[in-house]
């Protein structure tokens, strides 16, 4: 459609701007999910350091405890 002229009143204006809104409204649901996925990759991290922790603190206990 290089080269044609829409009217602002024609449905093919109307549609390119609905196009328009809804691929702006996709790529910030799309970023809100990045984001997301960032959040939920640090927790887990966290949890893992925690739970490392607490198995070489439990280790460390059975190694007492075998003495």
């Amino acid at each position: 459609m290089i080269g044609v002229k829409l009217s602002t009143d024609s449905n093919g204006a109307q549609l390119e701007e609905q196009i328009f809104t809804l691929e702006f409204n996709l790529a910030h649901k799309m970023n809100d999910l990045i984001d997301i996925k960032r959040i939920v990759q640090k927790f887990s991290l966290v949890n893992k350091r925690f739970y490392m922790a607490d198995i070489s603190k439990e280790r460390c206990l059975m190694k007492l405890q075998m003495k």
